[in-house]
């Protein structure tokens, strides 16, 4: 077995990725962590119910005992995937998981998920939160987007400043980490063959051509945000002058 941890924060695709990788035969998908109800794998050790209260009880002891116990890392697939969001890892039990992963850092596949543009980031959380859907099946009614909403300046810097702090907190922490790759949010939407299988050949795992299981759900920030020309206009010449240039993937 492989250990795989897919490290991202909300709304920059994680779902849409682990939904691409979950489809190749040589990944198992254990999803989010420290999420008690999301299920997609479940170790052949445990029945649902005791996975599902260890989840929850004790997500670093299901980390150790049955997702990537000790004794079957040996370098061949199959491969174990779970996902890790940054404000888990800011928590009590999120930093114990990164010790637990610390010194399986030389066996382990570290895949980075980050969206370039900051601020359609937050603007997709904000609609999620607003609608209450956080994940849309492929075939299912889209949810309607929110009415247009202002934005103020000093929350939209905040959240775009965060993200970004955020990004290099992990960048930061994984550097030592021999098997690792950033996979951007972009590149996943507008070229996604060609990244899922960036992905596969970092894994060492034959390519295969994946099905899309989910649907985007939010619109761009020029047409949900009410006051984005303006926000546009104010953080021209910032840092975050580039989150306002229209983009591939948005």
């Amino acid at each position: 077995m492989i250990p795989c941890v897919l490290i991202s924060e909300q709304r920059t695709g994680s779902n849409l990725l682990l939904g691409q990788l979950s489809q190749h035969p040589d990944i198992t998908n254990f999803s989010e962590i420290f999420n008690p109800k999301q299920v997609s794998a479940i170790p052949h050790a445990l029945s649902r119910e005791e996975y599902m209260a260890l989840k929850a009880r004790n997500p670093t002891k299901l980390l150790h005992d049955h997702i990537f116990p000790a004794s079957e890392i040996n370098g061949k697939p199959p491969i174990h995937i779970f996902k890790l969001q940054y404000h888990n890892i800011k928590s009590a039990n999120g930093k114990r998981i990164m010790e637990l992963l610390t010194p399986l850092s030389e066996d382990l596949q570290v895949i980075h998920l980050i969206r370039r543009n900051a601020f359609e980031r937050y603007v997709s959380k904000l609609n999620a939160e607003k609608t209450s859907k956080y994940f849309v099946s492929k075939g299912r009614e889209q949810p309607r987007p929110p009415d247009p909403y202002p934005v103020a300046r000093g929350e939209a810097r905040r959240a775009m400043r965060h993200y970004l702090d955020d990004v290099n907190m992990i960048k930061k922490m994984v550097r030592g980490w021999p098997h690792r790759l950033t996979v951007r949010y972009e590149e996943l939407v507008a070229q996604r063959i060609k990244t899922i299988n960036q992905i596969f050949e970092f894994l060492s795992l034959e390519p295969i051509r994946p099905e899309v299981r989910s649907q985007k759900q939010s619109i761009p920030a020029r047409f949900q945000v009410r006051n984005y020309e303006k926000l546009r206009e104010h953080f021209r010449e910032t840092r975050f002058g580039r989150f306002f240039e229209d983009g591939p993937g948005y």
